[in-house]
């Protein structure tokens, strides 16, 4: 008898489908265990070693059995919402650890498996589980150094937010937008210097075309706006990805207090024209600032006496 399980997973790039086989399942294998035992008992008292030999081999095969199924199990779970998902785990103790441990580096198992494995981890194990996300963090194997992050976020969020700033020369575009994501999230604008430059860096375009890492950067970029960058924030609003626009346009009025309204029927139906609403506070945002900066060559010449 055979059991096929499927599993599938979600993460909001991607989608993975597992399959676990049982050669029998469990109801068979407890039958088959007893029906030895029963035969085991009537071998003559004599052959001592051969019985004892006997014993031990359908122990094993007890053994496997229940870690095959608690194996199958857990890989079922990790397909749970996050809040069942880890209270299912939990009940696992040290041998849940053992086999989420395996989940995570078997190159059979797929991606989402691997990464919700590893996570998982570092909710229910944090301090055990630290030089398994140590390993994950360097691995070669981008999602891995994603979960990486993740988990070790979870378990020390100053040392997240480190490998975060490492992680923002990822070879990943995945993980290189998830170290923005968690720099803007804890505020790590010491990092400031290195957004800025990886904003036009050429891993942020392909084929001349803008990846959407670079408005997760104007993003973060907004957060920490300071007095004296309006200028920068200007240039995200000439920029041609319109999706730096709206994060611009909140850091220019948090810098200014200014703020530009469409017109009455744009407002109107900002919910179904947002975008038109952008284009028209994009203008009046560059008009501005042209205006502003000709106020001030002519303050200056004034003072010149020109």
């Amino acid at each position: 008898m055979r059991l096929v399980g499927v599993i599938a997973f979600f993460i909001s790039f991607s989608v993975g489908a597992q399959w676990f086989s049982e050669e029998m399942s469990l109801k068979d294998k407890i039958e088959f265990t007893r029906q030895l035992k029963e035969q085991f008992m009537q071998k003559p008292a004599s052959d001592q070693r051969k019985k004892q030999y006997k014993r031990n081999n359908v122990t094993g095969s007890s053994s496997i059995a229940t870690q095959k199924k608690d194996y199958h199990n857990i890989k079922m779970i990790l397909d749970l919402p996050l809040k069942n998902r880890i209270q299912a785990l939990s009940k696992y103790g040290s041998k849940g650890f053992v086999i989420l441990s395996r989940l995570v580096f078997s190159g059979e198992e797929k991606m989402p498996v691997r990464w919700k494995a590893l996570v998982s981890l570092a909710r229910l194990y944090p301090e055990k589980s630290l030089p398994l996300v140590q390993k994950a963090l360097r691995s070669p194997v981008w999602f891995l150094r994603n979960a990486g992050l993740i988990a070790m976020e979870i378990i020390n969020p100053t040392e997240g937010v480190r490998w975060a700033g490492h992680f923002l020369n990822d070879s990943s575009l995945v993980v290189r937008t998830a170290a923005v994501n968690m720099i803007k999230k804890h505020k790590a604008s010491q990092y400031k210097v290195q957004l800025i430059g990886k904003l036009n860096a050429s891993d942020s375009f392909y084929k001349n075309k803008s990846l959407w890492i670079r408005h997760h950067i104007a993003s973060a970029l907004a957060d920490f706006c300071e007095p004296g960058e309006e200028k920068m924030f200007i240039s995200f609003l000439q920029d041609p990805d319109e999706r730096l626009h709206p994060s611009a346009i909140g850091a220019l009025e948090k810098l200014t207090g200014k703020t530009f309204r469409a017109s009455d029927d744009e407002e109107k139906t900002r919910d179904i024209a947002r975008e038109k609403v952008v284009k028209t506070q994009k203008q009046m945002w560059i008009s501005w600032w042209s205006e502003s900066r000709q106020g001030e060559s002519s303050i200056t010449k004034t003072f010149d006496g020109s």
